[in-house]
């Protein structure tokens, strides 16, 4: 174990191992971006936030980040004619 540590980092020069999995596509730039799209525009769509980002990713992602961030969709009552 230590001799393939110590072979590994003379061949290499670092010991640090790969990342596994795909690489995120949402960094935590984009998503503190999108929390501030929601907050401002709490009525928009997902393909309007979509639409508003820089980064260009799927209406899917957007929503699937959206309830990571703990947003959820509100539809307004609508208020009775009196």
């Amino acid at each position: 174990m230590v001799y393939n540590t110590i072979d590994k980092y003379q061949r290499i020069g670092t010991v640090r191992t790969q990342k596994k999995g795909r690489p995120m596509i949402m960094t935590e730039w984009d998503r503190q971006e999108l929390s501030q799209i929601i907050t401002r525009g709490h009525r928009l769509t997902v393909a309007q936030v979509t639409d508003l980002m820089t980064h260009t990713v799927s209406t899917q992602t957007i929503q699937r980040e959206i309830h990571k961030l703990g947003k959820h969709s509100r539809i307004a009552p609508r208020k009775p004619y009196l």
